[in-house]
């Protein structure tokens, strides 16, 4: 039995490695929307670690550089509403997927609804939500 996954951003959800990152944006399904990039790409679960939450949930990357938004609060901001959009959706996408967004020549309109928005049709548009 799968224990129940809380709706929390752990350690265990995030891609921190950039050999995880660049194993996703080299083998995964890249889909554009408007300035962003999503990469999605389907975890192997093997071993007897079968039932670990960290083999079973999501895990997410953020790619988001000082050339596409100049201000690192800017750029943490866009991070954060990132973070929190996966976190409230994690439940609603396929089981067990490695996600990696990155940013691509921001506009110069950046609100907190904009990105919220922006990640919202993003993943309508996959038909991953």
């Amino acid at each position: 039995m799968i224990p129940a996954q809380k709706k929390t951003f752990s350690k265990k959800s995030r891609l921190k490695k950039s050999t995880h990152i660049q194993h996703v944006l080299k083998k995964g399904t890249k889909k554009r929307y408007g300035w962003l990039t999503l990469s999605y790409v389907e975890r192997d679960i093997c071993g007897d670690d079968k039932t670990s939450i960290s083999i079973i949930s999501n895990r997410l990357g953020i790619v988001v550089g000082k050339k596409i938004i100049a201000k690192a609060t800017e750029r943490n901001l866009f991070k954060r509403i990132v973070r929190e959009f996966f976190r409230i959706h994690q439940n609603r996408l396929p089981h067990p997927y490695d996600y990696v967004v990155c940013a691509r020549k921001a506009p110069e309109k950046r609100t907190r609804d904009f990105y919220w928005q922006t990640l919202g049709s993003l993943f309508k548009h996959e038909k991953l939500l």
